[in-house]
Formats: C-alpha cells, sequence, structure tokens
C-alpha cells in the first residue's frame, strides 16, 4: 500500500514536532547554575551606607537654626550649604580574622559654608553690634568595618555590619580636645567614652542602647575651661542644640531625652574655642565636635 504524498509530510512534520516537545522536556528537566546580575561587592557596602543604614553613617548631627537676633547682643551660629561625601573601602579576602572577607571603611564628609558672628564693638561711640561672616570649612570621619557572612545570591551579597564608630568632625584647623564623654541613663547607668573611643570603630553590639524617652545627663571634659560647649541632639520634632554649663574644671554638664521612635541617633559634644566667637578675624574659626552613637529600642 503507497502513503500518499499529503499524509507523510505531515506524518514527518508530526515527528519534528515531538522530538522538539521531547528535547524541551529534557532540558527543563536539567538544573540549571542560577544567574545574577553583577554587583560588585562595593557598591553592595556602598548601598548599604546610604540607603540601608542612613542614620548610622549621617554626619549632619548638629542644630543649624538660625537664632532670632533682634533682641541678641552676641549671637553665633553655622550656615552649612554644601556637601561632598567620599567613601573608601578596603578589602581583605584572605588571611582574615574567621577566615571570612572583610572591609574596613571611611566615610569623609567635607562640609563647606559659614560661621555666623553677631557681636558688640567697643572701640565706638556708643559701641555698635557686628555682622561677622567667617568661611567655614569641616571635615566628618565615620570609620566601620564590614564582614561577609552570606552568599552573592544574599542581600548586599551577604555583606554586614560589624563595627562602627561616632562622628568626628573638625575645622581645617584646630586644637579643641575632648577628654571624655560620660551618659548617665538609667539603661547604661554610667558610660564613659574617650574622644580617642568615639572616633574609633567597635563592634556594633557596643552601641549604647536606651529607652524610649529616656532621660539622660551627659558630662563632657574637654582641654580648656575657656571653650564654648554645647550639646546638640533629636528632639521631639527636630535636632536641639542646648548650651552645656560648668561643673567643674574643664568639664560641662547637659541634659536631653531620648526620642520617642526606635533607631539610631546621636548625641553630640560641640566645642568652640572662645577666640572662635569674640575675634571679628574672619580667619579665626577653630571648632571640633564628636558624634557619639546610640540606639533606642
Amino acid at each position: 500500500m503507497v502513503e500518499e504524498p499529503g499524509r507523510l509530510k505531515l506524518t514527518k512534520r508530526f515527528l519534528v514536532c515531538l522530538t522538539l516537545v521531547s528535547i524541551s522536556l529534557a532540558l527543563s528537566g536539567c538544573p540549571k547554575k542560577p544567574t545574577f546580575p553583577f554587583y560588585p561587592d562595593r557598591d553592595a557596602i556602598v548601598d548599604t551606607i546610604t540607603e540601608d543604614l542612613p542614620d548610622v553613617f549621617n554626619t549632619q548631627i548638629i542644630d543649624l537654626a538660625v537664632p532670632d537676633t533682634t533682641s541678641l547682643s552676641t549671637a553665633y551660629w553655622r550656615e552649612i550649604d554644601r556637601v561632598g561625601r567620599r567613601i573608601a573601602v578596603s578589602f581583605f579576602y584572605e588571611g582574615t580574622p574567621h577566615e571570612i572577607p572583610l572591609a574596613e571603611v571611611a566615610v569623609l564628609d567635607s562640609m563647606f559654608g559659614y560661621f555666623h558672628l553677631l557681636i558688640i564693638d567697643t572701640s565706638y561711640t556708643p559701641p555698635i553690634r557686628l555682622r561677622v561672616r567667617k568661611p567655614l570649612k569641616e571635615l566628618a570621619t565615620i570609620q566601620a568595618k564590614f564582614e561577609k557572612w552570606g552568599e552573592d545570591k544574599d542581600p548586599r551579597k551577604g555583606w554586614i555590619l560589624t563595627d562602627i564608630s561616632g562622628v568626628e568632625i573638625h575645622s581645617g584647623v584646630s586644637s579643641r580636645h575632648l577628654s571624655s564623654a560620660t551618659l548617665q541613663a538609667l539603661s547604661v547607668g554610667e558610660l564613659t567614652l574617650t574622644g580617642s573611643q568615639i572616633r574609633s570603630a567597635r563592634s556594633i553590639n557596643e552601641v549604647p542602647e536606651l529607652s524610649f524617652g529616656e532621660s539622660v545627663n551627659l558630662n563632657a571634659t574637654c582641654g580648656d575651661s575657656a571653650d564654648i560647649v554645647f550639646m546638640h541632639y533629636d528632639g521631639s520634632e527636630d535636632l536641639t542644640k542646648r548650651k552645656m554649663y560648668p561643673i567643674g574644671e574643664k568639664t560641662f554638664r547637659g541634659s536631653f531625652s531620648t526620642p520617642q521612635s526606635a533607631g539610631y541617633y546621636h548625641v553630640t559634644v560641640d566645642i568652640i574655642s572662645l577666640s572662635t566667637v569674640t575675634s571679628q578675624d574672619t580667619t579665626i574659626y577653630d571648632s571640633k565636635r564628636w558624634g557619639i552613637l546610640y540606639k533606642v529600642d
């Protein structure tokens, strides 16, 4: 019996389709190695800093509000109008503790603006009130360490923050010094940190934990009893500045209450030299700040 040409073509076409389906099913049954978009380790760490933990790496930790000078004879405040950030990351993939990759990080923020000074000039008769604007250039530094405990498929490629410092911010030329800062609160008892400890990276598990709305005393011992010392902290709505008062030789005290919401915050010791707030010389600006990182939980 001779098969008709049309039926023969249909049979061949059916066999070809059946073969393709079989191959497709066989390939779909084979395990495939997952692929991920290219995501450099540095990008993973930078994204953690800027997107996941911006409060931990925040250097804008002072009250920049302009005071009402209508009835004031003297006043001073900062204006920061430009900030440039650089993040330096050094990777170590071998010979590290626990034999896992680690990264040492320095976050460097350069700040530019003006220090505004309102003073009474007694060289005139009668004395007059003068407004002086001093150029401001400061550098803020945060130190940190990351370790890679996960795999490339994990969020941020498995990099986690393990060590973190507070913030140190200093003017271009500064001789201000912080010997120690002591937090007094029910949650932590009495915790004393030197200026060196504040600016050095320590385990994130050592960050002081305070309660919601907790009352805290802050004592700061500086290098000169004539220094002007302020404290900046997160208030109910925004950053708040409060002048610290002397309680002993070179030691100043302030108090604040922690925020009512969970998160990471800074309380900042802000030291300004006496000559900065009394001299009309626009080149004299000597200031240094230490931001102590704490957690409300």
